[in-house]
């Protein structure tokens, strides 16, 4: 049997990240309505990324600052995750076991005569 890919990928880091935001949300929620009572004005903001694109709001520039360097940082780190992940997660086989197919690319078992995923023979 060929080894594939691990299933965790992008998906569960986004999901991750999809997580760790609800609970940001609940916290600040909760440090919110935690007040002293004192009277004032609450300031506040937040990001939102739609892929690597932000959308930046805030009630005062104070706090616009501050989120602009935090979605700066998420950006970056959105476009790094895939060369990241691709490095991590790809194994590494032995070159005794299994070959590539010269024209899908795909890993096959060193003594298969065609390749499973294209139908192209496979010569040695």
């Amino acid at each position: 049997m060929i080894p594939r890919r691990s299933l965790l990928g992008l998906s569960s880091v986004g999901f991750g990240f999809i997580l760790l935001g609800i609970g940001l949300i609940i916290l600040g929620m909760i440090l919110s309505s935690s007040g002293t009572g004192q009277s004032g004005q609450i300031q506040g903001g937040g990001i939102i990324l739609i892929g690597p694109v932000p959308i930046i709001f805030g009630t005062n520039t104070a706090m616009l600052l501050p989120l602009i360097i935090i979605a700066i940082i998420f950006m970056i780190l959105m476009l790094a995750l895939p060369f990241i992940f691709q490095k991590l997660w790809i194994p590494e086989l032995p070159k005794d076991l299994y070959k590539t197919c010269p024209v899908c690319g795909q890993i096959i078992p060193k003594n298969a005569r065609f390749c499973h995923q294209c139908g192209n023979q496979v010569k040695d």
